[in-house]
């Protein structure tokens, strides 16, 4: 257990993550929601491990996972479409930001407007 939550707390993936530690290609194949139930043991394990994590390296783990699921996929596309969104509004990436902020407004002197002469 302490194995695979090192592993996870490291960024693999959780599939890659139990079969590192030695878990049956079967066990690793399910879902997380599904070993916890089973294994609160191995819940408890990988929730120590991930509250040891400092914010930056858990920034790195979730953009490791992101480009996992966007590079390997998911039985559904959009799973890799929601990860490619998040990855790329990620804020050191900021792929959907424009190059340039172009407004209506403009800022102007504050200089008063000249006045119109009625003569």
């Amino acid at each position: 257990m302490e194995k695979a939550a090192t592993a996870i707390a490291k960024g693999l993936p959780f599939k890659d993550a139990l079969l590192s530690a030695g878990y049956a290609a079967t066990t690793a194949r399910r879902t997380p929601a599904d070993l916890f139930q089973e294994s609160p043991g191995l819940k408890d394990a990988i929730t120590q491990q991930l509250h040891a994590i400092d914010p930056a390296a858990d920034e790195a783990l979730i953009v490791a996972t992101l480009r996992q699921i966007v590079v390997h996929g998911e039985r559904d596309k959009t799973g890799q479409i929601a990860a490619a969104k998040l990855l790329g509004s990620h804020k050191k990436l900021q792929l959907w930001q424009p190059d340039a902020v172009i407004g209506i407004f403009q800022q102007f002197d504050s200089a008063p407007l000249p006045a119109d002469s009625d003569d």
